[in-house]
C-alpha cells in the first residue's frame, strides 16, 4: 500500500507512530489524555481509528509527549511526505 496516495494508510501510519512514541515514553492513554486536556475515551477512539485524526490532535499529542514533529516523521523510516510529488 502506498501511503503517498492513500490518506487512510497515512492516518494509520501516523496513529501507529503516536502509539509507539507514547509507549516508548511510558505514557498510557489515560495519562496522555490528561496531559492533552481531553478525555481518555476521546484519545482511545482516535488511536483505535474510530475517530478522525486531526492536526490539532497530533500537535497536542506531541506536546503532551514532549516531542517534536521530527520525532513522529523520520526520513529514515518509510513515511516521507513531499509536496508536489505526483
Amino acid at each position: 500500500m502506498n501511503i503517498d496516495r492513500d490518506p487512510l494508510a497515512l492516518r494509520r501510519e501516523l496513529v501507529g507512530r503516536i502509539n509507539a512514541l507514547a509507549e516508548r515514553r511510558g505514557v498510557h492513554r489515560a495519562e496522555l489524555a490528561r496531559r492533552m486536556g481531553v478525555t481518555q475515551p476521546y484519545v482511545s477512539e482516535i488511536l483505535n481509528g474510530r475517530r478522525r485524526l486531526t492536526l490539532t490532535f497530533i500537535a497536542k499529542a506531541l506536546a503532551a509527549l514532549d516531542a517534536e514533529l521530527d520525532d513522529l516523521i523520520l526520513v529514515s523510516n518509510r513515511l516521507v511526505v513531499t509536496r508536489g510529488a505526483e
